[in-house]
């Protein structure tokens, strides 16, 4: 996943999870409503924040995996399972936990309550201050263009609705669809603007490719490939999103919808 400017919390649905090896963060990350984590338990990845990372007291907030950070860390109340690697200073407080095996690098200064010497000197100990931490690009990836509705026509795409499974959809101006069940191995292409697929209980694998607008996702469950200007909103609490890479759904790069 590549976020191309900040991440709040306010702006996550709560209850929502993305299973996704690896988060680019052009920006800064604040953690601080709700218990939004990133990673995922189970699935440790690589977090990359271009930014400062703030996770204030108050919530308890997981970070799965080894993050990076460009900029400061207030990890108040974050719960690192990973290692943390910071390019500036660090501030612990009181909700702050460390896994037995997890491990903080930082270039800046270390700023944790009086209280840290004697009832936390474990974290304190995994705490390591360094003269430089590995730096990192945040990936330039443009959007595709799409290819000629001729060329869709060709191949079979059609605008009908509902969206049923092994369909190929080619809208202009955009496609919304109301779904039911489970929907497999579709590519829905809106050239000029938004996808908006809702239906309770519903689950969807394949391609979504909006070059111009937005994928709005209201059911239990997505996987594959979201390619979208402006952004993936999942409007649905417990909805769970599983990304995965386009020659899962097309093997010859020369059927891509772009």
């Amino acid at each position: 996943v590549v976020i191309m400017g900040s991440l709040d919390s306010d702006e996550l649905n709560p209850g929502s999870a993305i299973a996704v090896n690896t988060i680019y963060v052009d920006g800064d990350v604040y953690l601080g409503s709700g218990s939004a984590s990133l990673g995922y338990p189970g699935k440790l990845g690589n977090t990359y924040v271009n930014g400062d990372l703030n996770i204030p007291s108050g919530s308890y907030h997981n970070l799965y995996g080894n993050v990076s950070v460009a900029g400061n860390s207030d990890l108040g109340s974050a719960q690192v399972h990973g290692n943390l690697s910071v390019n500036g200073n660090v501030t612990m407080g009181w909700g702050t936990g460390l896994d037995a095996n997890s491990w903080v690098y930082y270039t800046g200064n270390l700023s944790y309550p009086a209280w840290y010497d004697s009832a936390n000197p474990a974290i304190i100990s995994r705490c390591i201050h360094q003269d430089s931490v590995p730096g990192f690009i945040i990936p330039d990836i443009p959007i595709p263009s799409p290819k000629s509705a001729g060329w869709y026509a060709t191949e079979g795409y059609v605008n009908t609705v509902p969206l049923v499974t092994d369909m190929k959809v080619y809208a202009g101006s955009g496609y919304t669809s109301t779904l039911s069940g489970t929907v497999s191995n579709v590519v829905v292409v809106a050239a000029d603007g938004d996808i908006d697929l809702s239906g309770g209980g519903s689950s969807v694998s394949g391609i979504l490719f909006a070059p111009k607008g937005k994928v709005t996702f209201n059911g239990d469950y997505f996987e594959g490939v979201v390619i979208a200007r402006d952004g993936l909103y999942v409007t649905s609490g417990g909805t769970d999103i599983t990304f995965k890479n386009m020659d899962e759904y097309i093997s010859d790069s020369a059927d891509y919808p772009f």
